[in-house]
């Protein structure tokens, strides 16, 4: 065997050569972080979105890659199939969450669900201002979010 902290050869789970765990399983062992590669973003050509309408593109879930219009001011987001936005995951709550237009800037508030929603990867609990680009997930689901080009 090969000890896992000196890289010297020994017999036996003690290494003879430095005296640690050869294993490398001892108490003082780190865990490397999670190097997992993300999937890269889709890119939306903002202009092609009709003038005070979003879209979200779908990173990681059913539907992966596919770009989602938001053509209301008002998009309920859930479980069940009477939502404007149907996502059909144990992972989402029956009423998860609403993005809507306000004014001129769109926001997302999650409804008391279960998992929260997350904008680029923080846990909100208010009513947040989303922007193009940011990312949202909600349950297992993650969208890039683009709203159109202001003209």
């Amino acid at each position: 065997m090969i000890c896992k902290n000196c890289g010297e050869p020994t017999q036996s789970q003690q290494c003879s050569n430095c005296n640690h765990d050869a294993t490398g399983l001892d108490s003082t062992t780190t865990i490397s972080p999670d190097n997992t590669i993300e999937e890269p973003h889709h890119f939306v050509n903002v202009t092609d979105i009709p003038v005070g309408k979003a879209a979200l593109v779908v990173l990681r879930g059913p539907n992966s890659g596919e770009i989602w219009t938001l053509d209301s001011d008002k998009i309920e987001v859930g479980r069940t199939d009477d939502n404007s936005l149907f996502l059909d995951d144990i992972t989402v709550s029956r009423k998860h969450a609403i993005i809507e237009k306000i004014a001129d800037f769109w926001q997302l508030t999650d409804l008391g669900s279960l998992n929260g929603c997350y904008v680029n990867k923080t846990l909100i609990e208010v009513p947040t201002r989303i922007k193009t680009g940011d990312e949202i997930q909600i349950g297992k689901f993650r969208f890039s979010f683009y709203e159109a080009s202001k003209k």
